[in-house]
């Protein structure tokens, strides 16, 4: 998402941020700070779906987090849930930017059905998790993909689209905030709005 976000020519006033622990997904990023965590945790490698792993891989990067959200006053975070880098760091991430007092945006994935109960289980139960700890979660469920798709597209596409679908909702949040002069809503209206409301919304 974050690599189609920063190929959006629309999109060219943001700042990107990846966070991973496979070094080699950090690679070939132009335009966005790639942050690699949790070296001690995984030596540089993937976290293999486990989100015990991937919890741990990016607290051990707390310090580094928190200097890549110097000077900010609002985040908006993407992950795929069910998967252990999203499902398991995003946990650390919500408590971060609640401590920082930040305004933030969380939007998610949940896993296809094709992806099996085991990750749409990892899924759930971190989207839970991450409604406890944050303002606004957006989850969006790839599966609904395929009302509006044909049902033989293959996976590979199936995932792109997703991705794309995910990038306009990030795209669409920020224009958002970046126009509230036409609205007539600063930017302390915005947080004063928005903080501690618990907004959820999943489709």
């Amino acid at each position: 998402v974050i690599r189609c976000l920063a190929a959006t020519q629309g999109a060219s006033w943001l700042e990107f941020a990846y966070i991973d622990t496979d070094t080699a997904d950090l690679d070939d990023m132009p335009g966005v700070t790639c942050l690699p965590v949790g070296s001690g945790w995984t030596e540089g490698q993937s976290c293999g779906g486990d989100p015990f792993l991937g919890e741990k891989a990016v607290g051990a990067s707390v310090p580094e987090l928190k200097a890549l959200l110097a000077d900010t006053e609002m985040v908006i975070v993407v992950g795929c849930l069910g998967r252990g880098i999203a499902s398991g760091g995003v946990q650390i991430v919500s408590r971060l930017v609640r401590e920082e007092k930040l305004l933030a945006f969380f939007f998610v994935t949940m896993p296809f059905a094709v992806e099996g109960n085991g990750r749409r289980e990892i899924a759930e139960i971190a989207l839970r998790d991450l409604r406890e700890n944050s303002d606004i979660v957006v989850a969006v469920q790839n599966d609904l993909l395929f009302t509006t798709i044909a049902a033989d597209t293959r996976v590979a596409e199936a995932f792109a689209m997703a991705t794309r679908v995910l990038a306009d909702g990030v795209q669409g949040i920020a224009e958002l905030v970046r126009c509230r002069g036409m609205t007539s809503v600063d930017f302390a209206s915005l947080r004063a709005l928005l903080k501690n409301r618990e907004a959820h919304c999943s489709f």
